[in-house]
């Protein structure tokens, strides 16, 4: 694998998110539900939209939490208190560079877990931005731009786990056989490597697009992964590498009935002052904040807080071609 394949796979393997403001810049208002007249008022919807004025800092972080108006569907969950605070760091603290594959995670989660608009990737994809910053994805740039498309030559002349996650995130473009199931198992087999969590991606990737769906081999697969994910957080602890990665995907593959409560209680504790995980977020001194890893344990937290949630692809809808005129 050349360098610059290695850096864009192994960044999608840790996930992305962005955040809202950057120095200074203004942070987009929030769009509330609005309420039908014939409908009981909700009190959270009703509050004053927060804006860029209303929303008063500290330290970088916003100094009421939860934000007073913001849609909060997690509210039930014993760790509501932590996802506010993740949400917070990760939209207003992150000051990480390589965000943009953070970005698609987290405007796949306000889909599906209807958080405030805010958190969109419409929102958060500012266009302050430098061109090589937004386009840093390369091949798999439909992340951000659904109606991109790679040529198929491409595809596969790229290194062979590159190949594995292009061939599933087009595979609704280019159909793909049963001999990359067949390529993902072996793969998996070989242990819980840095790539592992790239196969887990990559079989959403497969099952948003519908590819190979009435192949058995997809759904060994997807349990192939979960035992791998499972046995490396039972074996390895909280502070083991990739942790939040696991846990994350434990939920988002359907098997998150593997995930022990415990360790999400003892991560809910290892949360940091500003909101966020380190690398090694079990650890009792867990160190400097990762957005990776926060990206991961918030969308875990998230998935067991509205386990009922729909899938959603982690890939928006192509905009269709404007007509001519």
């Amino acid at each position: 694998m050349n360098i610059k394949s290695f850096f864009l796979v192994h960044h999608f393997i840790l996930g992305m998110f962005m955040l809202v403001m950057i120095c200074g810049m203004p942070v987009p208002a929030v769009f509330a539900e609005e309420t039908p007249a014939a409908a009981t008022p909700d009190p959270q919807q009703s509050m004053p939209k927060p804006t860029a004025e209303s929303i008063r800092f500290k330290g970088g972080l916003p100094e009421v939490l939860p934000i007073p108006g913001d849609i909060r569907p997690y509210a039930k969950s014993p760790y509501a208190t932590q996802i506010d605070k993740a949400l917070a760091y990760l939209a207003f603290k992150d000051r990480d560079s390589n965000r943009n594959y953070r970005l698609v995670l987290w405007d796949d989660m306000q889909r599906k877990y209807g958080l405030p608009e805010r958190y969109s990737l419409k929102a958060t994809r500012a266009p302050h931005l430098l061109d090589d910053m937004k386009d840093d994805l390369g091949n798999m740039k439909r992340l951000t731009d659904p109606n991109f498309k790679v040529e198929l030559s491409a595809i596969e002349n790229a290194s062979p786990l590159e190949r594995i996650a292009l061939r599933a995130l087009y595979c609704d473009i280019y159909p793909v056989e049963t001999t990359l199931l067949d390529e993902m198992n072996e793969m998996i087999q070989q242990g819980m490597s840095p790539f592992l969590p790239t196969l887990g991606i990559a079989y959403l990737f497969l099952r948003d697009h519908g590819c190979l769906k009435e192949d058995a081999k997809r759904m060994l697969v997807r349990d192939a992964l979960a035992v791998k994910f499972r046995n490396h957080l039972r074996d390895n602890g909280l502070n083991a590498y990739m942790a939040g990665q696991a846990l994350a995907l434990l939920f988002e593959i359907g098997h998150g009935e593997m995930v022990e409560e415990n360790w999400l209680t003892s991560i809910a504790k290892a949360q940091n002052k500003d909101g966020g995980w380190s690398v090694a977020p079990g650890s009792d001194d867990s160190g400097a904040t990762n957005g990776m890893t926060t990206t991961h344990v918030l969308w875990a937290l998230l998935e067991h807080a509205l386990p009922d949630a729909p899938d959603t692809p982690l890939v928006r809808k192509a905009e269709p071609a404007a007509l001519p005129k």
